[in-house]
C-alpha cells in the first residue's frame, strides 16, 4: 500500500469556518476495495467475484482466501531524524531554464520522478520586507512548502 504517502489529498469545507481544509489520503482502502488495508476480505470481494464469474464468464474457485493473521508490534520512539538541507546536498540534481513537471526531469536514467518530492530552487534579490506570492493557486497542483534562506515560510495547496 502507499500508507499515506503518495494516494493524494482531498479539499473539504470547514463547516464552521468555510475555509478549504487539506486531508491527505492515507491510502484507497477507503473507497470500498475489495480487501481491507490489512487484507481482509470486503464485502466488494464477492461483488467482483459475481461480476467476474457471471458476467465476464471466468471460472472463479469456491474457496476463499482466509484472513491474514493481524500483528501488533510494540511502540516505537525514534531517536534520530535527518536533516532536510544536509540530505539534499546526496540527491541527483540538474538545472534549467525553466520550471518542468517532475515526470519529465532529465533524472533516472531518462525516465523522470514519476511521484514523490521535487525541490525547485531559485535565486532572486527583494527589498526587505512582505512578499507576496501571486498565482500559485493557479499553476500548483499538489502542496509547496515554501523556504527563503533554509527558513520555512509555510505552505500552500
Amino acid at each position: 500500500t502507499n500508507f499515506g504517502y503518495m494516494n493524494g489529498a482531498n479539499f473539504n469545507t470547514n463547516d464552521q469556518t468555510k475555509d478549504l481544509e487539506y486531508q491527505p489520503v492515507v491510502t484507497s482502502y477507503d473507497y470500498d476495495c475489495p480487501l481491507s488495508e490489512e487484507g481482509r476480505i470486503t464485502k466488494k470481494l464477492d461483488i467482483t467475484r459475481t461480476v467476474v464469474q457471471e458476467i465476464l464468464g471466468f471460472s472463479v474457485p469456491d474457496e476463499r482466501p482466509a484472513d491474514p493473521e493481524i500483528v501488533v508490534y510494540e511502540t516505537t520512539l525514534a531517536s534520530e531524524a535527518g536533516q532536510l538541507w544536509r540530505n539534499l546536498a546526496q540527491a541527483e540534481s540538474f538545472a534549467t531554464d525553466k520550471c518542468i513537471a517532475m515526470e519529465w526531469f532529465p533524472t533516472n536514467e531518462g525516465r523522470g520522478q514519476p511521484y514523490g518530492y521535487a525541490l525547485y530552487r531559485s535565486q532572486a534579490s527583494f527589498p526587505k520586507g512582505n512578499m507576496t506570492l501571486d498565482g500559485m493557486d493557479k499553476s500548483l497542483s499538489g502542496r509547496a512548502n515554501i523556504f527563503v534562506n533554509q527558513e520555512s515560510m509555510g505552505y500552500k495547496f
